[in-house]
């Protein structure tokens, strides 16, 4: 019977040239997975997170061997199944282009009709592709989950797993319109074949058709339906820099105190509570030119 995994890439792909090897006190995404919060290593509360699902046929961490026996100790007692991945480290998001949309997008699940999707972030497709055969013959779909979420929603993990299931997408690729932090999806092993030869996902079809020969992703059986209250949510619900560790305790005490909402409901009313918890004490994205052939000239000169 087909089953789906989730995959957690510990190592990749990073939205910017920084370094993945694991590096005690550094910002790479290996790191910051070994990081505690309250109480926890962080990617021992996605994983644990994960084990609550009843859709999904086990959960894959993929990483080089070195990072591997580095989070092994964190994830003891836990379900889980190292998926080794020699590659090297991670490259930068596939293209300069898909880099660039995603940084001025960071809190959207997408960057307008022309895709750019946060997925896309999350994990590198030949890491999906090694997690799918380290569970082969049982799996032949895989559920791409953000290694440094801030908190993991199981029932929507479990609903995506068997909505993609009974539909079976014709591309391959079941997306939804979550925050990042909760940006799901779903790829078939030949769509991550696909990606993985390409070296970059399979959405191009995924993408709004301007001329009209194609309809938006939200009309077609790739796309999940979420609550719009859910879609309009402007957060980015990660651990994967100081502006979201900074709101992620908050936002963590404000689902604590509503148990009766699931964790992406309580991401919308957070946010709606909260419309600037994600604004920083300095602008995002702060660019500097350096000219260095333009001669300066003092105003003023000491005696």
């Amino acid at each position: 019977m087909p089953a789906v995994i989730a995959v957690i890439d510990a190592e990749g792909p990073e939205r910017d040239a920084r370094p993945v090897a694991y590096a005690p006190g550094s910002c790479s995404r290996p790191a910051r997975l070994a990081q505690p919060l309250r109480g926890a290593p962080r990617i021992a509360r996605v994983v644990a997170g994960l084990s609550r699902c009843a859709h999904l046929a086990g959960v894959a961490v993929v990483a080089t061997e070195e990072t591997l026996a580095v989070l092994a100790p964190l994830l003891a007692g836990l379900c889980w199944r190292p998926v080794p991945l020699n590659t090297g480290p991670a490259a930068p998001l596939p293209s300069p282009d898909l880099r660039r949309l995603r940084r001025f997008a960071a809190r959207a699940w997408r960057v307008g009709p022309a895709g750019a999707f946060a997925f896309e972030e999350e994990a590198r497709p030949e890491a999906v592709v090694a997690a799918i055969a380290a569970f082969a013959p049982t799996a032949h779909a895989a559920l791409i989950v953000p290694p440094l979420a801030m908190l993991v929603d199981p029932a929507l993990a479990d609903r995506m797993a068997a909505a993609f299931l009974s539909r079976q997408p014709e591309g391959g690729i079941l997306l939804c319109g979550a925050p990042p932090g909760f940006d799901y999806a779903v790829l078939s092993a030949s769509a991550a074949r696909e990606g993985a030869a390409r070296g970059a996902f399979p959405t191009a079809g995924l993408c709004l058709d301007l001329s009209g020969g194609a309809p938006d992703i939200e009309l077609t059986d790739a796309y999940f339906p979420l609550p719009q209250r859910v879609v309009a949510c402007r957060g980015r619900f990660l651990l994967d820099s100081v502006r979201g560790e900074e709101a992620a305790e908050r936002f963590l005490d404000f689902a604590g105190a509503r148990p009766d909402l699931a964790p992406i409901d309580a991401a919308a009313a957070f946010m709606e509570a909260e419309p600037l918890a994600f604004r920083g004490r300095l602008p995002r994205l702060v660019t500097v030119e350096v000219c260095s052939a333009v001669e300066i000239v003092p105003l003023w000169h000491p005696a």
